[in-house]
């Protein structure tokens, strides 16, 4: 948090997001006001364009520093209550994981298209195994990754909250495989028709899995900063 506090009334980028840390709405600018425990910091409200937003409690939020060591960090928290603090309208966020290198990693979303495999899950993730070996999985690509989740492109229908299995081909030698629950749906237009894009997020996936996601994500990422 000292890295936080080095940076109070500067401004910073401020995006309400979803479930698997995917933007909702317009990206605004706020300020840190203060930082207040361990986990939870103080920021002013949201302006868009000449206007203010009052974020209600509950929203979770991404916030991203502009320029920390020439880099572009993240934090990820959820408003807890809107206040007036010494004449200031603030907003109370507490933080996950607070100011570290793991939030850092986690926060991030790659734009990426990685060729996948998907089926739907008609039985219990736990026995898919010995029910689902007959399903067919069918090809598909990433548009974003997290560590916590993707967005994937399908061509079909799928209701929210279905659960999928996905494999991912990081590159030639690593794949992945992981379930996943669909949090979020969109019809879109491309070269090729409608197509639906699926937000999804992890809910099963080995460590092993997780961790060369994490550093296929961190190396990405250190090559992108190093292009800027």
């Amino acid at each position: 948090m000292r890295v936080v506090q080095q940076h109070i009334n500067e401004v910073v980028i401020l995006e309400a997001i979803d479930d698997i840390g995917e933007k909702i709405g317009p990206t605004y600018e706020s300020k840190i006001v203060n930082v207040l425990d361990t986990d939870t910091i103080s920021i002013s409200w949201p302006k868009f364009d000449r206007f203010i937003v009052p974020f209600p409690p509950g929203t979770k939020i991404r916030i991203t520093f502009k320029d920390i060591l020439k880099e572009r960090f993240c934090l990820i928290g959820v408003i807890t209550s809107r206040i007036d603090e010494n004449s200031q309208k603030v907003l109370h966020s507490k933080l996950f994981n607070a100011f570290d290198q793991d939030q850092r990693r986690l926060s991030f979303r790659l734009k990426v298209r990685i060729d996948a495999l998907y089926r739907v899950c008609y039985s219990d993730v736990e026995n898919y195994k010995s029910t689902q070996d007959d399903i067919d999985f069918k090809k598909t690509f990433t548009k974003d990754i997290s560590s916590g989740g993707l967005s994937l492109v399908v061509d079909e229908d799928i209701n929210e909250n279905t659960t999928i299995e996905v494999t991912i081909f990081l590159d030639r030698s690593d794949q992945i495989v992981a379930f996943c629950k669909i949090a979020r749906k969109e019809l879109i237009k491309t070269t090729h028709g409608e197509k639906y894009e699926l937000g999804l997020s992890f809910i099963k996936i080995s460590n092993k899995d997780q961790d060369t996601l994490i550093k296929y994500i961190f190396e990405h990422q250190r090559d992108e900063l190093k292009s800027e």
